[in-house]
């Protein structure tokens, strides 16, 4: 092993500002619209606002405390690999969906029922920026690799100018829309989130040679999956109002009928993965933590 160098600190130095003005940027893009509902909508708005986002949040953060850290080591020890890296994105991507997708899906659907059983009546109004966001979750979760990609391939700055742009959006959406109100707000955000998910999937194009119909592809059994899931959710929906079920026996029937749709279809991976998600973290020593990781060694 030789001696440290200057122009490897130099590179190491570059390559690390590059990340930091990248995470602060980011963490600046995630809270500024917070900042801004409150201050413009009131705090009634903001709490309705911040519990939609909890609510949606909870899987795609959860993915990526394990997901997303194995994601970086496996893509950066395929990064002079540039097809067997691609063949590996697109594969964690299809994974990704299948987790996901059906997830926040139903629990869209069945966001009034959720938050009043969970919450009480009073938190009914999440219901609406809820459903109105769902869709930039969905994208904003099966994003949660594209960084990776970006430190695989050297490039950790376009992290840094995806979220500058991302910021300047949501700014924009939030000071914008203010006067439409809280679901005015909540659409033009999912709008700003939903176009940077897309283009932050494009810049993984160009680096790894795909397209986005790739990705496409790769994610349609997690579509799929999420349609069945969704029509379970209606048909429990329909049985409950047709029975005039409680609160309790209706989140019973719209969460039963598409739990045992998934166990059905995904009683193998992502049963694995999600026992990975909300086990240990220190299963991220491991040799292999998540099916997906096995699938791109």
């Amino acid at each position: 092993m030789g001696m440290p160098s200057f122009p490897a600190a130099r590179d190491l130095t570059t390559f690390s500002a590059k990340v930091l003005g990248g995470r602060i940027v980011d963490a600046l893009s995630w809270n500024i619209d917070f900042v801004l509902i409150g201050r413009l909508l009131g705090s009634s708005a903001l709490g309705f606002y911040s519990m939609a986002w909890d609510l949606l949040r909870f899987i795609p953060d959860r993915v990526f405390r394990i997901a997303g850290r194995v994601a970086l080591p496996t893509f950066c020890h395929l990064q002079d690999d540039t097809e067997h890296l691609a063949r590996a994105y697109l594969s964690f991507c299809g994974y990704l969906s299948r987790i996901i997708l059906p997830i926040i899906l139903c629990s869209t659907i069945a966001a009034p029922e959720l938050i009043s059983v969970i919450y009480g009546p009073k938190w009914l109004p999440a219901a609406g920026p809820m459903e109105l966001l769902s869709c930039a979750l969905m994208l904003v979760g099966l994003r949660v690799a594209i960084g990776s990609i970006y430190y695989a391939k050297n490039h950790p700055e376009f992290d840094f100018y995806l979220h500058g742009v991302g910021l300047v959006l949501v700014f924009v959406a939030v000071r914008a829309l203010a006067c439409t109100g809280l679901l005015g707000v909540s659409a033009g955000v999912s709008a700003a989130e939903s176009f940077i998910s897309i283009a932050g999937q494009g810049l993984v194009c160009v680096l790894i040679g795909i397209s986005l119909k790739d990705i496409f592809v790769s994610i349609m059994p997690g579509v799929r999956l999420a349609l069945m899931c969704a029509l379970g959710v209606i048909a429990g929906k329909f049985v409950a109002s047709l029975n005039g079920a409680n609160e309790i026996e209706t989140l019973f029937l719209v969460v039963v009928p598409p739990a045992a749709i998934y166990c059905w279809c995904e009683s193998t991976t992502a049963m694995r993965m999600l026992a990975d998600m909300f086990g240990r973290d220190e299963s991220i020593d491991g040799a292999s933590p998540i099916v997906v990781a096995e699938e791109m060694q």
